[in-house]
């Protein structure tokens, strides 16, 4: 059953609401594009932000613009990707740095060595 159906029985302006509405979303036979819809509206309705959008990898590490609350924010997100330059790409980079920093300190090894193990393909986190 599609998300949409079920936007008149549960209000998107109550977080509660929304937040079954993701838990429904789980559902295989729910739709990921309008799940994606789902998530872009909610991170408009209950931040202070004014467009979203969701950005993920694919298996090959290529990112993708999966939904977006406007064309213009999906502009955005795609001239990021395009550029390789932007918030989007720093927090991926951000989280990676922490991942990399993280299982140096762990394994008492230099962030140096952790990320060339990565490289030679020694090593997968």
């Amino acid at each position: 059953m599609p998300l949409e159906a079920r936007r008149d029985s549960h209000p998107t302006n109550d977080l509660t609401a929304v937040l079954r509405r993701l838990a429904d979303a789980l559902d295989p036979d729910y739709d990921v594009v309008d799940t994606m819809d789902l998530l872009v509206d909610t991170a408009t309705r209950f931040t202070p932000a004014v467009d979203a959008g969701i950005v993920l990898a694919d298996g090959e590490g290529r990112l993708h613009v999966l939904g977006s609350t406007s064309e213009r924010a999906s502009d955005v997100e795609e001239a990021e990707l395009g550029i390789e330059q932007g918030p989007c790409l720093d927090s991926s980079i951000d989280e990676a740095f922490t991942v990399l920093r993280r299982h140096a300190r762990s394994a008492g090894a230099r962030l140096h060595d952790v990320a060339q193990q990565i490289v030679d393909r020694r090593l997968t986190l």
